[in-house]
């Protein structure tokens, strides 16, 4: 019906995607002391989506770091041979039949800080810093959905 659509995968339990988007993702990664393992990976329009293998229910979860973002159960990638805002096509760089890495455990160390160790959400800060309100506040909502909101 619509041939030149894109495609959107749902990400399945037991993966998660790193989303690295240009140079900045790379140099915060890099800043950080984070590598990621040779797996499966595709080139976005922006940067790279590398798949991995994880038994723990993690993502979505935006700016994990500048320019990083987690693509985990409940949220979707965009796949080849999809065709970006930018002109490019994304591609496999490496299939999924060559196999996933196991996620790096420094990515569920980042995302595990967003609740305390008591299961409570952390404080809500007296002001937003710039650049941080659609994620602040998407995390926000969540906490409260999460508890019942509607």
């Amino acid at each position: 019906m619509w041939p030149h659509a894109n495609i959107g995968i749902a990400v399945p339990t037991g993966v998660v995607a790193v989303d690295v988007d240009g140079p900045e993702g790379v140099l915060a990664l890099e800043a950080g002391g984070y590598s990621l393992p040779e797996t499966a990976t595709v080139e976005t329009g922006r940067g790279h989506h590398y798949l991995y293998r994880t038994t723990e229910r993690l993502g979505p979860k935006t700016a994990v770091l500048a320019k990083v973002d987690l693509r985990g159960l409940g949220s979707y990638l965009v796949a080849p041979p999809s065709l970006h805002l930018s002109g490019r096509r994304y591609r496999w760089l490496r299939e999924p039949a060559e196999g996933l890495a196991w996620v790096p455990a420094w990515v569920g160390e980042l995302v595990g800080g967003s609740r305390e160790p008591d299961g409570h959400a952390p404080s809500i800060p007296e002001l937003i810093v710039e650049g941080q309100r659609n994620t602040t506040l998407t995390s926000l909502a969540g906490s409260m959905r999460r508890r019942g909101a509607s």
